[in-house]
């Protein structure tokens, strides 16, 4: 058992373990060594803290600090080599020197503001009033007190460099998904992606970039250097050019294919889907009565090493229509159905509804229990709720990423999930 709580696969968690490292600072008045004081207090920690801590071990009260301090004390580690500050206190008649000593690794348990050295030592008990009289220098009830206001060090475990804990970038749709999630629900899904190798490292095949990108290099060839003229009617492509380049791709045909796959019914039209994809994403553009393929167009369709993640960007970006990016929350159905397709659950676009029902019953449960609400009550899923297509009834988020990753498919194969929509999905992922 305690193989299991302290090791992740082979990662021993207590070396993820830290506290924050403490300072000491000594404050001395020449010639009086009854003020002299060492304390230790945590790295970046407030200057007053160090004040009130200073006053309760000279068992001065102190009621607000914050009104009549008189000193600007840098306490944080690019001042540690600052050889002398000085401060003043209304209590203290004197000019008090402070000097920050250096860094430490405190003792889980232990105050987090301590006083760990005074001079003189502590004096003999002297029997007085302990209402109205100065209690006795005792460090360890001053400690104690101190442990009172401050609290005591604790460990917090650190997960820089592993991307959530889990292997996954922190800003990526997967982690939101699994961010989403209850916790059994997320253990779930975490043997799910190491089962189905969505995480693990994969070459990079040519032949998957360049099928991804067939269908995009028949359009911008279709519409060459000079452009294409504008349609009257409908300001882009005309009729007979959208036909053109379907005929090229084979899809004019693909009808059957797609509908023994069972994706008919939930694909558009052949030239809608890639033209779609096309002005969405900003791959073309009119300009004075043409259209011309972009900048942005003309990159994509020069195979690279980050083909696939440009592509996947394509498919999942939604524009707005004053032209620029749209940077709302993801769309938790469009990424459970990216989810469907690159794990392989989906073998036809027509069953993605279902699928991404089961994933959205799976975020519910979270939602409706304790942990998915912060201290005010407001429900911290990191994904906004994508509303549904009035005729169909199919989320709109799951109907763009259909029609877009359909806007992918191979010659021939109109509406068919490839290889290379799987291989597209997951870097939408990740």
């Amino acid at each position: 058992m305690s193989g299991a709580i302290l090791s992740v696969n082979g990662m021993n968690l207590l070396s993820r373990l830290r506290v924050t490292p403490s300072i000491h600072v000594r404050l001395s008045v020449a010639g009086h060594s009854e003020f002299d004081r060492s304390i230790e207090l945590p790295s970046g920690a407030s200057a007053d803290w160090l004040v009130e801590a200073y006053l309760l071990s000279l068992g001065t009260p102190r009621d607000d600090i914050h009104s009549d301090f008189d000193g600007r004390l840098e306490l944080s580690p690019p001042h540690w080599r600052v050889e002398r500050q000085t401060m003043r206190l209304p209590e203290i008649p004197h000019e008090i020197d402070v000097f920050v000593m250096g860094a430490g690794t405190p003792a889980v348990g232990d105050p987090c503001v301590a006083v760990v050295d005074a001079e003189p030592d502590a004096p003999a008990p002297v029997i007085g009033r302990w209402q109205s009289d100065a209690p006795p220098f005792r460090v360890h009830h001053i400690n104690n007190e101190l442990a009172q206001r401050f609290g005591v060090v604790v460990p917090r475990f650190d997960d820089s460099g592993l991307a959530g804990g889990h292997g996954i970038r922190s800003s990526s749709r997967l982690d939101s998904l699994l961010r989403s999630l209850a916790p059994t629900r997320r253990l779930a899904l975490l043997v799910h992606l190491d089962d189905t190798g969505i995480l693990e490292e994969r070459p990079l095949e040519w032949s998957t970039v360049e099928s991804a990108l067939a269908s995009l290099t028949a359009l911008f060839e279709c519409v060459g250097a000079a452009g294409l003229v504008q349609d009257s009617e409908t300001g882009w492509l005309a009729d007979r050019d959208v036909a053109a380049i379907v005929r090229a791709l084979g899809w004019a045909s693909a009808g059957a294919t797609g509908a023994a796959a069972g994706g008919a019914d939930s694909v558009s039209a052949p030239g809608e889907a890639l033209l779609s994809l096309a002005r969405q994403s900003k791959l073309i553009r009119r300009l004075k009565g043409r259209i011309l393929v972009t900048k942005r167009g003309r990159s994509l369709v020069e195979p690279g090493s980050k083909t696939l993640c440009e592509l996947a960007r394509a498919v999942t970006e939604r524009g707005n229509r004053y032209g620029g990016w749209s940077f709302d929350a993801d769309s938790c159905d469009q990424t459970l159905a990216l989810l469907a397709i690159a794990d392989g659950s989906a073998e036809t676009f027509a069953e993605l509804p279902a699928l991404v029902d089961l994933g959205r019953a799976a975020t519910e449960e979270y939602r409706c229990s304790p942990d998915g609400y912060d201290e005010y009550g407001l429900y911290t899923s990191p994904f906004d709720r994508s509303a549904s297509n009035a005729e169909t009834g199919m989320p709109v988020q799951v109907r763009q990423t259909i029609d877009r990753l359909a806007a992918l498919s191979e010659p021939d194969r109109f509406g068919v999930i490839s290889p290379a929509m799987r291989a597209v999905a997951r870097a939408a992922l990740l």
